[in-house]
């Protein structure tokens, strides 16, 4: 099996690939209907980072960023739902009283991603759920940061759009884009250990489990 086609297997058989705890990684998957699955990242990029795919067929191979038509949309909306809710979850729990003062609609508004990319890294459409923090050793470099800090997402209220964008200037975007923190927006021009190392500050500032 080639490796864009990965998640084919979840998407096909997701009843296998349950997870039976959060420390279980070999088997990412976290909840499924019959419309689609939540399955964590096996390389996350934040804190909590996980990815919904919907399961029919007819449309599991199509551009996200057009095939995510309104109606598609509301078929997978309760998993979205859900993988949002397990976010915040995760947060409460390991945070406490950092999010003392956050309810569930504003940690969502606040500190969590759900959109595509311009240009998919997997053959099955998936949508991408995660927290703001990039809090992760999985990311690893500009590429990474930037395909969900610039114009390469495309915001899950944005959907859909009219065409797939350009593959050539969504690459672009990824490469020109100044790197700056998604949270105090500070400019970090191309400096990617900088900016990790300030995600990091950033993020022990705002969460803690003391």
């Amino acid at each position: 099996m080639a490796w864009m086609d990965a998640l084919n297997r979840y998407r096909e058989h997701p009843e296998r690939y349950v997870a039976h705890g959060d420390g279980d990684d070999d088997l990412p998957v976290l909840y499924f209907d019959s419309d689609a699955v939540v399955l964590r990242d096996m390389f996350p990029k934040a804190t909590v980072h996980l990815l919904v795919i919907p399961r029919p067929a007819e449309i599991t191979f199509r551009h996200p960023a057009v095939a995510l038509t309104r109606e598609v949309q509301d078929t997978i909306q309760l998993a979205i739902q859900w993988a949002k809710n397990y976010t915040f979850a995760q947060f409460v729990d390991q945070f406490p009283e950092s999010l003392s003062s956050y309810d569930l609609q504003k940690f969502i508004t606040e500190f969590v991603l759900v959109g595509v990319h311009s240009v998919p890294s997997m053959s099955n459409m998936h949508v991408h759920v995660i927290s703001r923090d990039f809090h992760s050793p999985s990311l690893k470099h500009k590429k990474h940061y930037n395909s969900f800090n610039t114009a390469f997402f495309v915001p899950w209220d944005q959907l859909p759009l009219e065409s797939p964008p350009d593959k050539t200037q969504a690459e672009l975007t990824i490469k020109n884009t100044p790197l700056k923190c998604s949270y105090c927006r500070r400019d970090f021009r191309n400096k990617f250990k900088a900016l990790k190392e300030h995600l990091d500050e950033e993020f022990h500032n705002h969460f803690n489990k003391s």
